[in-house]
């Protein structure tokens, strides 16, 4: 079996390339008031090719308290950089290599008061830096341990020592390839250290059902992307408090629009539920199309590149047969904690013309409405402080205006509140 890979710069396309527009809709969910925002672009660099200022491609921005300081994970170089809003490079730390303070993989920073700490998911080390940039410690996720016979990937360190990790499984194993049924789940595990070495408990199993796409190819060579419309559980983890947030989508007991969000401690506690209502949008067949002329148009690539791969099925039909298609849009797209704000964002499927819509709630509230925020479209959201939403900026090309990714805080606006 051959398991065939997309370019970077057509996955990079998928992943962008998400309900440019959504048809208007009658709300079906009981009138709630809520407040709209947009953005204003303030700060941003790394879109010029001379300066300190030149990233690669970025993986996640963070800021600071205050948002003084910008955090910037650039993968592929194996790099964290600080830097001031305005551009200034702060404190580069990381390089390729096995020893203290080297990455394999660095794919998320998380600051506190003190420094930062860096995630090596390839590793299984948590790095942590003071904030000149000092390696103080180095935590190794235990090998030794694994679920059901696969690897455990490290997600995160809480504060007790214990860790939060989920089995690694290949997707062709998830989708049933090897002759087992279906993975239509997986346990977010907690590793934590007995006296009989290490072990592990689940504290929540995470729906995963269509979160994969397969594009079922001739001679049984797959090829595995992200589902347009993936209904699948996301999550993200708050190291510093020892908790991880949850937010299930559409599925279940949850109806047309709704999602619910839940924070878990690290002994699987709940100390934080909130069921939100949006408006139902249903998946109608424009939407649907656009989204089958992008695979469709990755299959035309590969036949081009390896005339024949597809048979004689028609590229249409391998997609068609092969996307997930719901009856209303899946409330939550992804969402991530902001640093310091105490507050969950969720990106939605939604679009105001070319215009993300996006949704920010008070952890640990249960009556404040969510804020609406509308974002640019290929300006992709990581973090936020009280006035200011921080990510990155990368165009349909899957690079920068000028070639690169670059960076970008923009100011939040009131637009005024709406009766929805």
């Amino acid at each position: 079996m051959t398991v065939v890979s997309i370019p970077r710069r057509w996955l990079a396309l998928l992943v962008l390339t998400l309900l440019p527009a959504c048809a208007d809709s009658e709300p079906e969910a009981p009138n709630r008031t809520e407040s709209t925002w947009t953005t204003e672009l303030e700060y941003r660099f790394g879109d010029a090719m001379v300066g300190d200022a030149q990233f690669h491609v970025i993986r996640l921005v963070r800021v600071g308290r205050g948002g003084e300081r910008v955090f910037v994970v650039e993968t592929a170089l194996s790099r964290v950089s600080v830097w001031t809003p305005e551009g200034t490079l702060l404190v580069d730390v990381g390089r390729p290599g096995e020893g203290p303070g080297d990455f394999a993989f660095a794919d998320y920073v998380f600051p506190d008061d003190s420094g930062f700490l860096v995630r090596d998911l390839q590793r299984g080390r948590f790095s942590y830096f003071s904030a000149d940039g000092a390696l103080q410690t180095t935590t190794a996720f235990p090998r030794n341990v694994s679920y059901q016979g696969f690897q455990i990937d490290g997600h995160a360190r809480f504060p007790d020592g214990s860790f939060l990790g989920e089995p690694s499984i290949a997707a062709s194993i998830r989708m049933g390839m090897s002759g087992d049924d279906p993975i239509h789940s997986l346990p977010l595990l907690r590793i934590h250290e007995t006296e009989d070495g290490w072990s592990h408990r689940p504290l929540w199993r995470r729906n995963i059902r269509n979160e994969t796409l397969w594009l079922k190819l001739p001679d049984d060579q797959p090829v595995f992307t992200v589902q347009p419309f993936s209904d699948a559980d996301r999550y993200q983890v708050d190291p510093v408090a020892g908790t991880f947030v949850l937010a299930r989508n559409t599925g279940g007991n949850l109806g047309a629009g709704q999602a619910e969000l839940l924070e878990l401690t690290s002994a699987g506690d709940t100390v934080w539920q909130r069921r939100l209502q949006f408006d139902p949008v249903p998946v109608l067949g424009s939407v649907l199309d656009e989204q089958v002329e992008v695979f469709v148009g990755v299959l035309e690539h590969l036949e081009e590149t390896y005339p024949g791969i597809l048979g004689r099925r028609s590229p249409r039909s391998i997609v068609e047969e092969a996307v997930f298609v719901p009856e209303h849009l899946p409330a939550v797209r992804s969402i991530f904690l902001s640093s310091f704000s105490r507050e969950v964002w969720i990106e939605s499927l939604e679009r105001v013309d070319t215009m993300k819509v996006w949704y920010s709630v008070v952890r640990g509230e249960s009556e404040t409405p969510p804020r609406r925020v509308l974002l640019p479209e290929f300006f992709h959201a990581r973090d936020a402080t009280e006035t200011h939403v921080w990510g990155f900026w990368r165009d349909e090309m899957g690079v920068g205006q000028l070639g690169v990714d670059h960076v970008e805080g923009r100011r939040l606006v009131e637009l005024g509140h709406s009766e929805r």
